[in-house]
């Protein structure tokens, strides 16, 4: 009787056994992995779908299974398997069809798909992981760089050469006799990214988050093919936004509108492509969008799987419908329900194709004849695959708000140096044979071409200096150009770290070609506090400074339009300067330098300067006293071994001036200075985004006009548009002792055109002065105006009309109107050239 229980007991395990199969799902032409593809294997729409990398799992007791597979874009494929035989990894195959979404037509009534998504939007909230009060997670993520293997079978381009050009391209190709053709060589390509790729990254890195907006990431492993020092970092949050649930998403550096944004059927055109019910009974619904025909904003295309627990996102797919020029993007990303309590992203993919950079092959086939060759070219671009995996969730931890400060990223000093050991500890998958001969090429090509002294040669010159020894020299002041000096070569040499980390000491000199006068000075800096920026600098000066300026701590970015101004500066004033300064950080988000000078200055040709005495002073001398202050609120950093950097705020950013000017024996005035200054960017979503800038100066004492202030004017004919300046104003044309100005700026974008090709961007300007300025009557030798009555202009700039890499260029016109207009309506306008980088 035991004997026979046993085998019942045996034959009913037997015939309850589960089968676990695994595959993966490939793409026919290029061998990729094709993420979120539906699987069904059971009744009733039973399934799972594909992760990023193509994998998926599912288990059974049937010993035969029918799966059907589908995904948006390619032909579905049913297979019946045995699931007791299949035991290795299930490899599938998908053939790409010609459906396109843009071709999909609105039937008429109402769109079943919008009860889901209208849905998915009312849950935003409850399934936003940006919205639970803390998290944490740890990232790995892996970069590489390689080229389109969809193109590998591209065909070849002909390229005509005359007989005329042949030789030269004989004598680039290095051939001393006939052409030969080796079919071996047309080859070469396919061989080599069969083996490697161009390039490979992978990071390690440990995020914090607490409500509503304190982040905190440490890279605790980088690595880079070809490099010992981690230069480049790619991280979970870079290449695409954490969540799609916010109304507008970032895809590559760009914003977009969420397909799960408020109102968004309003935007966007929705389609159920198909449902199937999950191992936990939920049902999954898998959606495509793209933005309805005759809207206008930036939008996405793509598809979106929701589940029905909570109506929450469960896979996205998402590019551009307007692809930036010279570059493609396409991202995915995976929800789970973490610890059966909120969905969080685990995975994240990017897909960048670099139509911009390619790499061009010319196999060795020529067809002479007498006077012509063709030649044979193929052109490939770039493609670099990103993808991000995020482990050791945790929901909701207890953080504090003292765990975290305005470093937002930091690299841990030993991110290089982790061993083999810990990299597969926190890699999803082991490195594949392409991956680990990718290193082992590339880092030995490093190695041999010293890349990583060329890389730190190359971080300097962003920085504006080059190293040479114990020495750098300034490359921003190297040469430079204005209307009073000309052209400004300047020779500006420090001593660096070599010497002490503590202190440097340098000074320069340099030569005008107009005013044909040199200038120099000398300076000396002691500490090199990075966390709270803390310095002091001694310095003297023999220079030239624009009459009627000033300057705010820490405002000119070299990136911006604004330096274009400089060049148009044609009244300066000599001086000699003798200057104490003590920077440094507190309260977080202020930033101040405190100064004293002595001044020795002779003002500009042709003026002369009558103070209360009435007595005439060609030289003055000025004693002053002051702090500059910056408030840039939550700004936040990012700190590496090169340094601390900026990555900015979201708030408006307040610079203020205040000086104290004393009559002594080292100063001819007595008097109190103010400058203030707000900078701001609103982003208005859909709508564009509005730029402004509010600047105001005060002086209460009667002044020379080396002390006062200059209309900010950028008019001398057809020149470069520059922010933040009065375009129809002529050099010096006004003076202040107290002024405000406002410049506002509405940036369309390309929102006020369709997709195409020819795509510019739109700004419309209005800018505005008032100023006033006591006893003109004690300036003499210059004609100027003062600006009570307000001065005003408004302008239209067109971005980008053509555009080239990462330059563009445009144009900008602008019209003088109000109580300081000219009679003739010509001379009010003012067209300039619109330089931009992109």
């Amino acid at each position: 009787m035991t004997i026979f229980f046993s085998f019942l007991i045996f034959y009913s395990n037997v015939n309850s056994q589960t089968h676990k199969i695994t595959g993966r799902v490939i793409d026919s032409n290029s061998s990729e992995p094709l993420a979120f593809v539906n699987v069904i294997y059971g009744d009733k729409n039973l399934g799972t779908s594909t992760n990023i990398d193509g994998y998926f799992t599912f288990q059974t007791s049937k010993d035969e299974v029918k799966l059907t597979f589908s995904y948006l874009g390619y032909s579905a494929k049913t297979l019946t398997i045995n699931t007791i035989k299949q035991t290795e990894l299930l490899k599938v195959v998908l053939v790409t069809t010609s459906l396109n979404l843009n071709e999909v037509t609105i039937v008429a009534g109402e769109n079943p798909a919008h009860r889901i998504i209208n849905k998915v939007i009312e849950n935003r909230e409850n399934n936003n992981p940006q919205s639970l009060s803390s998290f944490s997670y740890v990232s790995y993520n892996k970069m590489y760089f390689t080229v389109d293997p969809k193109m590998l079978d591209a065909n070849y381009d002909s390229i005509k050469i005359t007989a005329k050009t042949l030789p030269k391209y004989l004598k680039y190709r290095k051939k001393t006799d006939s052409l030969q053709t080796d079919t071996n060589k047309s080859k070469s390509l396919e061989v080599f990214f069969s083996k490697q790729h161009i390039f490979l990254t992978e990071t390690v890195s440990e995020r914090k988050f607490l409500y509503p907006d304190k982040n905190q990431e440490k890279v605790i492993a980088s690595r880079s093919s070809g490099l010992k020092q981690p230069y480049f970092l790619l991280l979970a949050t870079q290449l695409q936004s954490f969540s799609f649930y916010s109304d507008i998403v970032e895809v590559g550096s760009k914003k977009y509108l969420s397909p799960v944004a408020k109102n968004a059927t309003k935007k966007y055109f929705f389609q159920i492509e198909d449902t199937i019910l999950n191992e936990r009974n939920d049902t999954v619904f898998v959606i495509s969008y793209r933005p309805l025909k005759g809207t206008l904003f930036d939008g996405l295309k793509g598809v979106i799987s929701i589940n029905s627990n909570g109506y929450a996102l469960q896979s996205v797919i998402a590019e551009p419908v307007q692809n930036s020029e010279g570059l493609g993007i396409k991202i995915q990303q995976k929800y789970e329900f973490i610890q059966n309590t909120h969905w969080f992203p685990v995975q994240l993919n990017t897909d960048i194709k670099f139509s911009g950079l390619q790499i061009s092959e010319y196999p060795d086939t020529l067809l002479l004849n007498d006077s012509l060759a063709v030649l044979r070219k193929r052109t490939l671009p770039l493609l670099g695959v990103g993808k991000s995996y995020i482990d050791m969730i945790e929901i909701n931890p207890y953080l504090t708000a003292k765990q975290f400060n305005s470093i937002q990223l930091e690299i841990t000093k030993d991110a290089a140096k982790k061993d083999s050991t810990f990299w597969n500890t926190y890699r999803s998958e082991q490195l594949n044979n392409i991956e680990k001969e990718t290193y082992k090429v590339i880092d030995s090509l490093g190695e041999a071409e010293h890349l990583d002294r060329k890389i730190k040669v190359l971080e300097r010159l962003t920085k504006g200096y080059i190293q040479w020894g114990i020495l750098n020299f300034d490359l921003v002041r190297m040469l430079s150009y204005n209307h009073f000096e000309g052209l400004r070569p300047c020779l500006d040499i420090s001593s660096n770290e070599k010497v002490l980390k503590w202190f440097s000491h340098g000074g320069y000199v340099a030569y005008g070609t107009i005013d044909k006068d040199f200038k120099y000075g000398g300076r000396l800096k002691i500490g090199n506090n990075m966390q709270n920026e803390t310095h002091f600098v001694a310095s003297y000066s023999h220079d030239v400074s624009e009459t009627g300026a000033y300057s705010m701590l820490d405002y000119h970015s070299i990136t911006s339009s604004e330096i274009y101004r400089q060049l148009l500066v044609n009244r300066m004033y000599k001086f000699d300067e003798y200057k104490a300064s003590f920077t440094f950080r507190f309260l977080q988000y202020f930033k101040t330098e405190c100064f004293g000078r002595i001044v020795d200055f002779s003002f500009p040709d042709n003026y002369t300067f009558v103070n209360s005495s009435d007595t005439l002073k060609p030289i003055s001398s000025v004693n002053e006293y002051g702090a500059k202050l910056k408030f840039s609120y939550k700004e936040k950093f990012m700190k590496t071994f090169f340094g601390k950097y900026s990555l900015g705020s979201n708030y408006p950013t307040l610079f203020f001036n205040v000086t104290r000017g004393i009559k002594s024996n080292y100063g001819n005035f007595n008097y109190w200075k103010y400058e203030a200054k707000i900078n701001a960017n609103f982003d208005l979503k859909l709508m564009g985004k509005v730029i402004v800038q509010l600047s105001s100066g005060f002086v209460n004492k009667i002044l020379p006009l080396n002390l006062l202030y200059a209309g900010y004017s950028n008019y001398s004919g057809f020149s470069l548009d520059a922010s933040n300046t009065f375009a129809t104003m002529r050099m010096n044309e006004f003076y202040s002792d107290k002024f405000v100005s406002l410049f506002f700026t509405y940036d369309f974008g390309k929102l006020l055109f369709k997709a195409g090709k020819f795509r510019p961007g739109i700004s419309v300007c209005q800018n505005v002065g008032f100023g006033n300025l006591n006893k003109i009557e004690n300036h003499f030798g210059y004609s100027f105006k003062t600006l009570e009555k307000g001065y005003y202009e408004t302008g239209i700039v067109f971005s980008n009309i053509t555009r080239q890499s990462i330059a563009g260029c445009g144009i900008a016109i602008y019209y003088r109107y109000g109580p300081y207009s000219f009679t003739k309506m010509r001379d009010n306008f003012s067209i300039k050239m619109s330089l931009s980088l992109n």
